[in-house]
């Protein structure tokens, strides 16, 4: 179960980033 806890950690990190990403892209891409 702690596992699990950390790997949940991980991915609602990654999706963070991920998103940061997108959100980057989009600016980049209106300019």
């Amino acid at each position: 179960m702690k596992f699990k806890k950390c790997y949940q950690q991980i991915a609602k990190k990654n999706d963070i980033m991920i998103k940061n990403l997108k959100d980057m892209e989009d600016i980049y891409v209106e300019r």
